[in-house]
């Protein structure tokens, strides 16, 4: 009669095994808690990666558990405190029935939207006080090339 084969506790990473981590000739996993893991690639990347998974739909548009990964970044930019704390965070959002990975996404066009509004600001800004100091640059390349620079900035300028 078989047994099933029972997992033991699994360990937590130290910085020490961190340290050694050396790649080898195939990619592998060093596990750290709760999903995260640690995947050190034969080129020498070494990157924080958390696996979870969340309801989702198979191509027949059936309910089905989807399996994801979430990058939470490089070692050693990231530390093992840091990437345990982006993996909490991910859980919480989980937990909330919110996807990490849409989440950051998210995230990242809302600070690209808000990069762009910033410099259009700043542009705009630039091209009042030339023209208010009577510059040559803000009141006639601008003035002729008035379109192309508004497309260029993505924003609307006065004229």
């Amino acid at each position: 009669m078989e047994t099933a084969k029972k997992r033991g506790p699994q360990m937590t990473l130290v910085f020490a095994q961190l340290r050694n981590a050396k790649p080898g000739l195939k990619p592998y996993k060093m596990v750290d808690e709760k999903g995260s893991f640690l995947l050190i690639q034969p080129s020498g990347g070494v990157l924080w990666r958390f696996k979870y998974r969340i309801n989702g739909h198979d191509d027949d548009g059936s309910a089905k558990r989807i399996e994801k990964k979430l990058c939470l970044g490089t070692y050693p930019e990231v530390s093992l405190k840091v990437a345990r704390e982006r993996r909490d965070e991910a859980r919480r959002l989980l937990a909330n029935d919110i996807d990490p990975a849409e989440q950051k996404q998210r995230d990242k066009r809302a600070a690209m939207a808000s990069a762009a509004n910033t410099f259009c600001l700043v542009a705009k800004a630039y091209v009042a006080k030339n023209r208010q100091d009577g510059l040559p640059f803000a009141i006639g390349l601008i003035s002729k090339n008035a379109s192309y620079f508004r497309r260029s900035l993505s924003c609307q300028t006065s004229s």
